[in-house]
């Protein structure tokens, strides 16, 4: 009797694996943005993204400090890694997906009302050249731009060619305003094409 009740636990606790394993979450790692991004916001935004993945219930995400530890020990050296990388990646991180991007400048756009000339439609806009890898292949899960906006009103005059001209603070807050919008965008991205090439993959027929 004694033998059989270890015979079915051993059973249910299977079936408890195999269903865990079924809904399991996918991986991803946030590796940071490229050298040649604004080093006033970079960390900032690498930060912003690390942090909305690893709050993103539909994923798994590598935390940062994994992540950080990856370069500490010169495993990684720069962000943008490619498909030669993953064998590094595997042993060091182990995910299914690696993410990383390039920031952009700030631009702004200004447009006049044709019949309110006095009032001027403004938009802040921050681009993020954002790179998915598959962690089995290495093959590119997602490769496009994407752009945090900001719309906003004027009055007579917009802020065109203004950039150069504001205060050190002025230009500080719209920095972190901009790394704000382009960090969430950035991470609704990831988690976007991930969730998506997920279950397009489960939907496949065994073998296909």
């Amino acid at each position: 009797m004694q033998s059989l009740t270890k015979t079915l636990l051993a059973i249910a606790l299977g079936l408890g694996f195999q269903a865990l394993d079924l809904h399991a979450k996918p991986t991803v790692a946030f590796l940071g943005l490229s050298a040649d991004s604004d080093p006033q916001v970079s960390g900032e935004i690498t930060r912003r993204i690390q942090w909305d993945l690893t709050a993103d219930t539909a994923l798994s995400a590598i935390s940062a400090e994994d992540v950080a530890m990856l370069f500490g020990k010169g495993i990684l050296r720069e962000p943008e890694a490619s498909a030669a990388d993953l064998p590094k990646l595997a042993k060091g991180l182990g995910a299914q997906y690696y993410a990383f991007g390039k920031l952009e400048p700030i631009a702004v756009e200004s447009k006049r009302g044709k019949w309110t000339p006095w009032s001027i439609k403004v938009k802040w806009t921050q681009g993020l050249k954002l790179r998915i890898l598959d962690g089995s292949n290495g093959k590119v899960v997602f490769d496009g731009l994407v752009q945090g906006e900001l719309p906003k009103q004027a009055l007579f005059m917009g802020p065109d060619g203004e950039w150069g001209k504001m205060s050190p603070l002025e230009r500080d807050g719209w920095l972190k305003t901009m790394a704000a919008l382009v960090s969430t965008e950035s991470a609704k991205t990831v988690s976007k094409v991930i969730t998506e090439k997920e279950a397009g993959s489960a939907a496949k027929p065994a073998g296909s």
